[in-house]
């Protein structure tokens, strides 16, 4: 996952030095930061309905996951989704924006 956002980040970088439209500056971080909202909005109720499934999490004692680890058979697809890649993949599209943003704003 890390390894996608550096090499998202290097690659936004690279398409904002190539095409510093104004529209592109302005649509495509906004963009990002809608998907970001979305996904996490579908992450929150991914959770809710999981719980809802197993009745409760982990300290719950009429929980199916009762006394198991956070990480197990029935809640790893909490930690590894595509939500949670689309956020990571937006908020890597972001950061390459922020770093452009920084240095054409050193250079004036």
């Amino acid at each position: 996952m890390l390894l996608l956002m550096f090499h998202t980040t290097v690659l936004t970088r690279a398409f904002y030095k190539k095409h510093p439209e104004k529209l592109l500056n302005k649509v495509y971080p906004l963009l990002a930061v809608c998907m970001i909202v979305i996904m996490v909005a579908l992450e929150v109720g991914k959770i809710h309905s999981l719980r809802k499934t197993l009745n409760g999490f982990t300290r719950h004692e009429p929980s199916v996951v009762y006394r198991f680890g956070w990480v197990n058979q029935y809640t790893n697809s909490l930690f590894f989704n595509v939500y949670l890649i689309a956020i990571g993949v937006s908020l890597a599209f972001i950061l390459g924006w922020i770093l452009v943003k920084m240095k054409v704003g050193n250079k004036k």
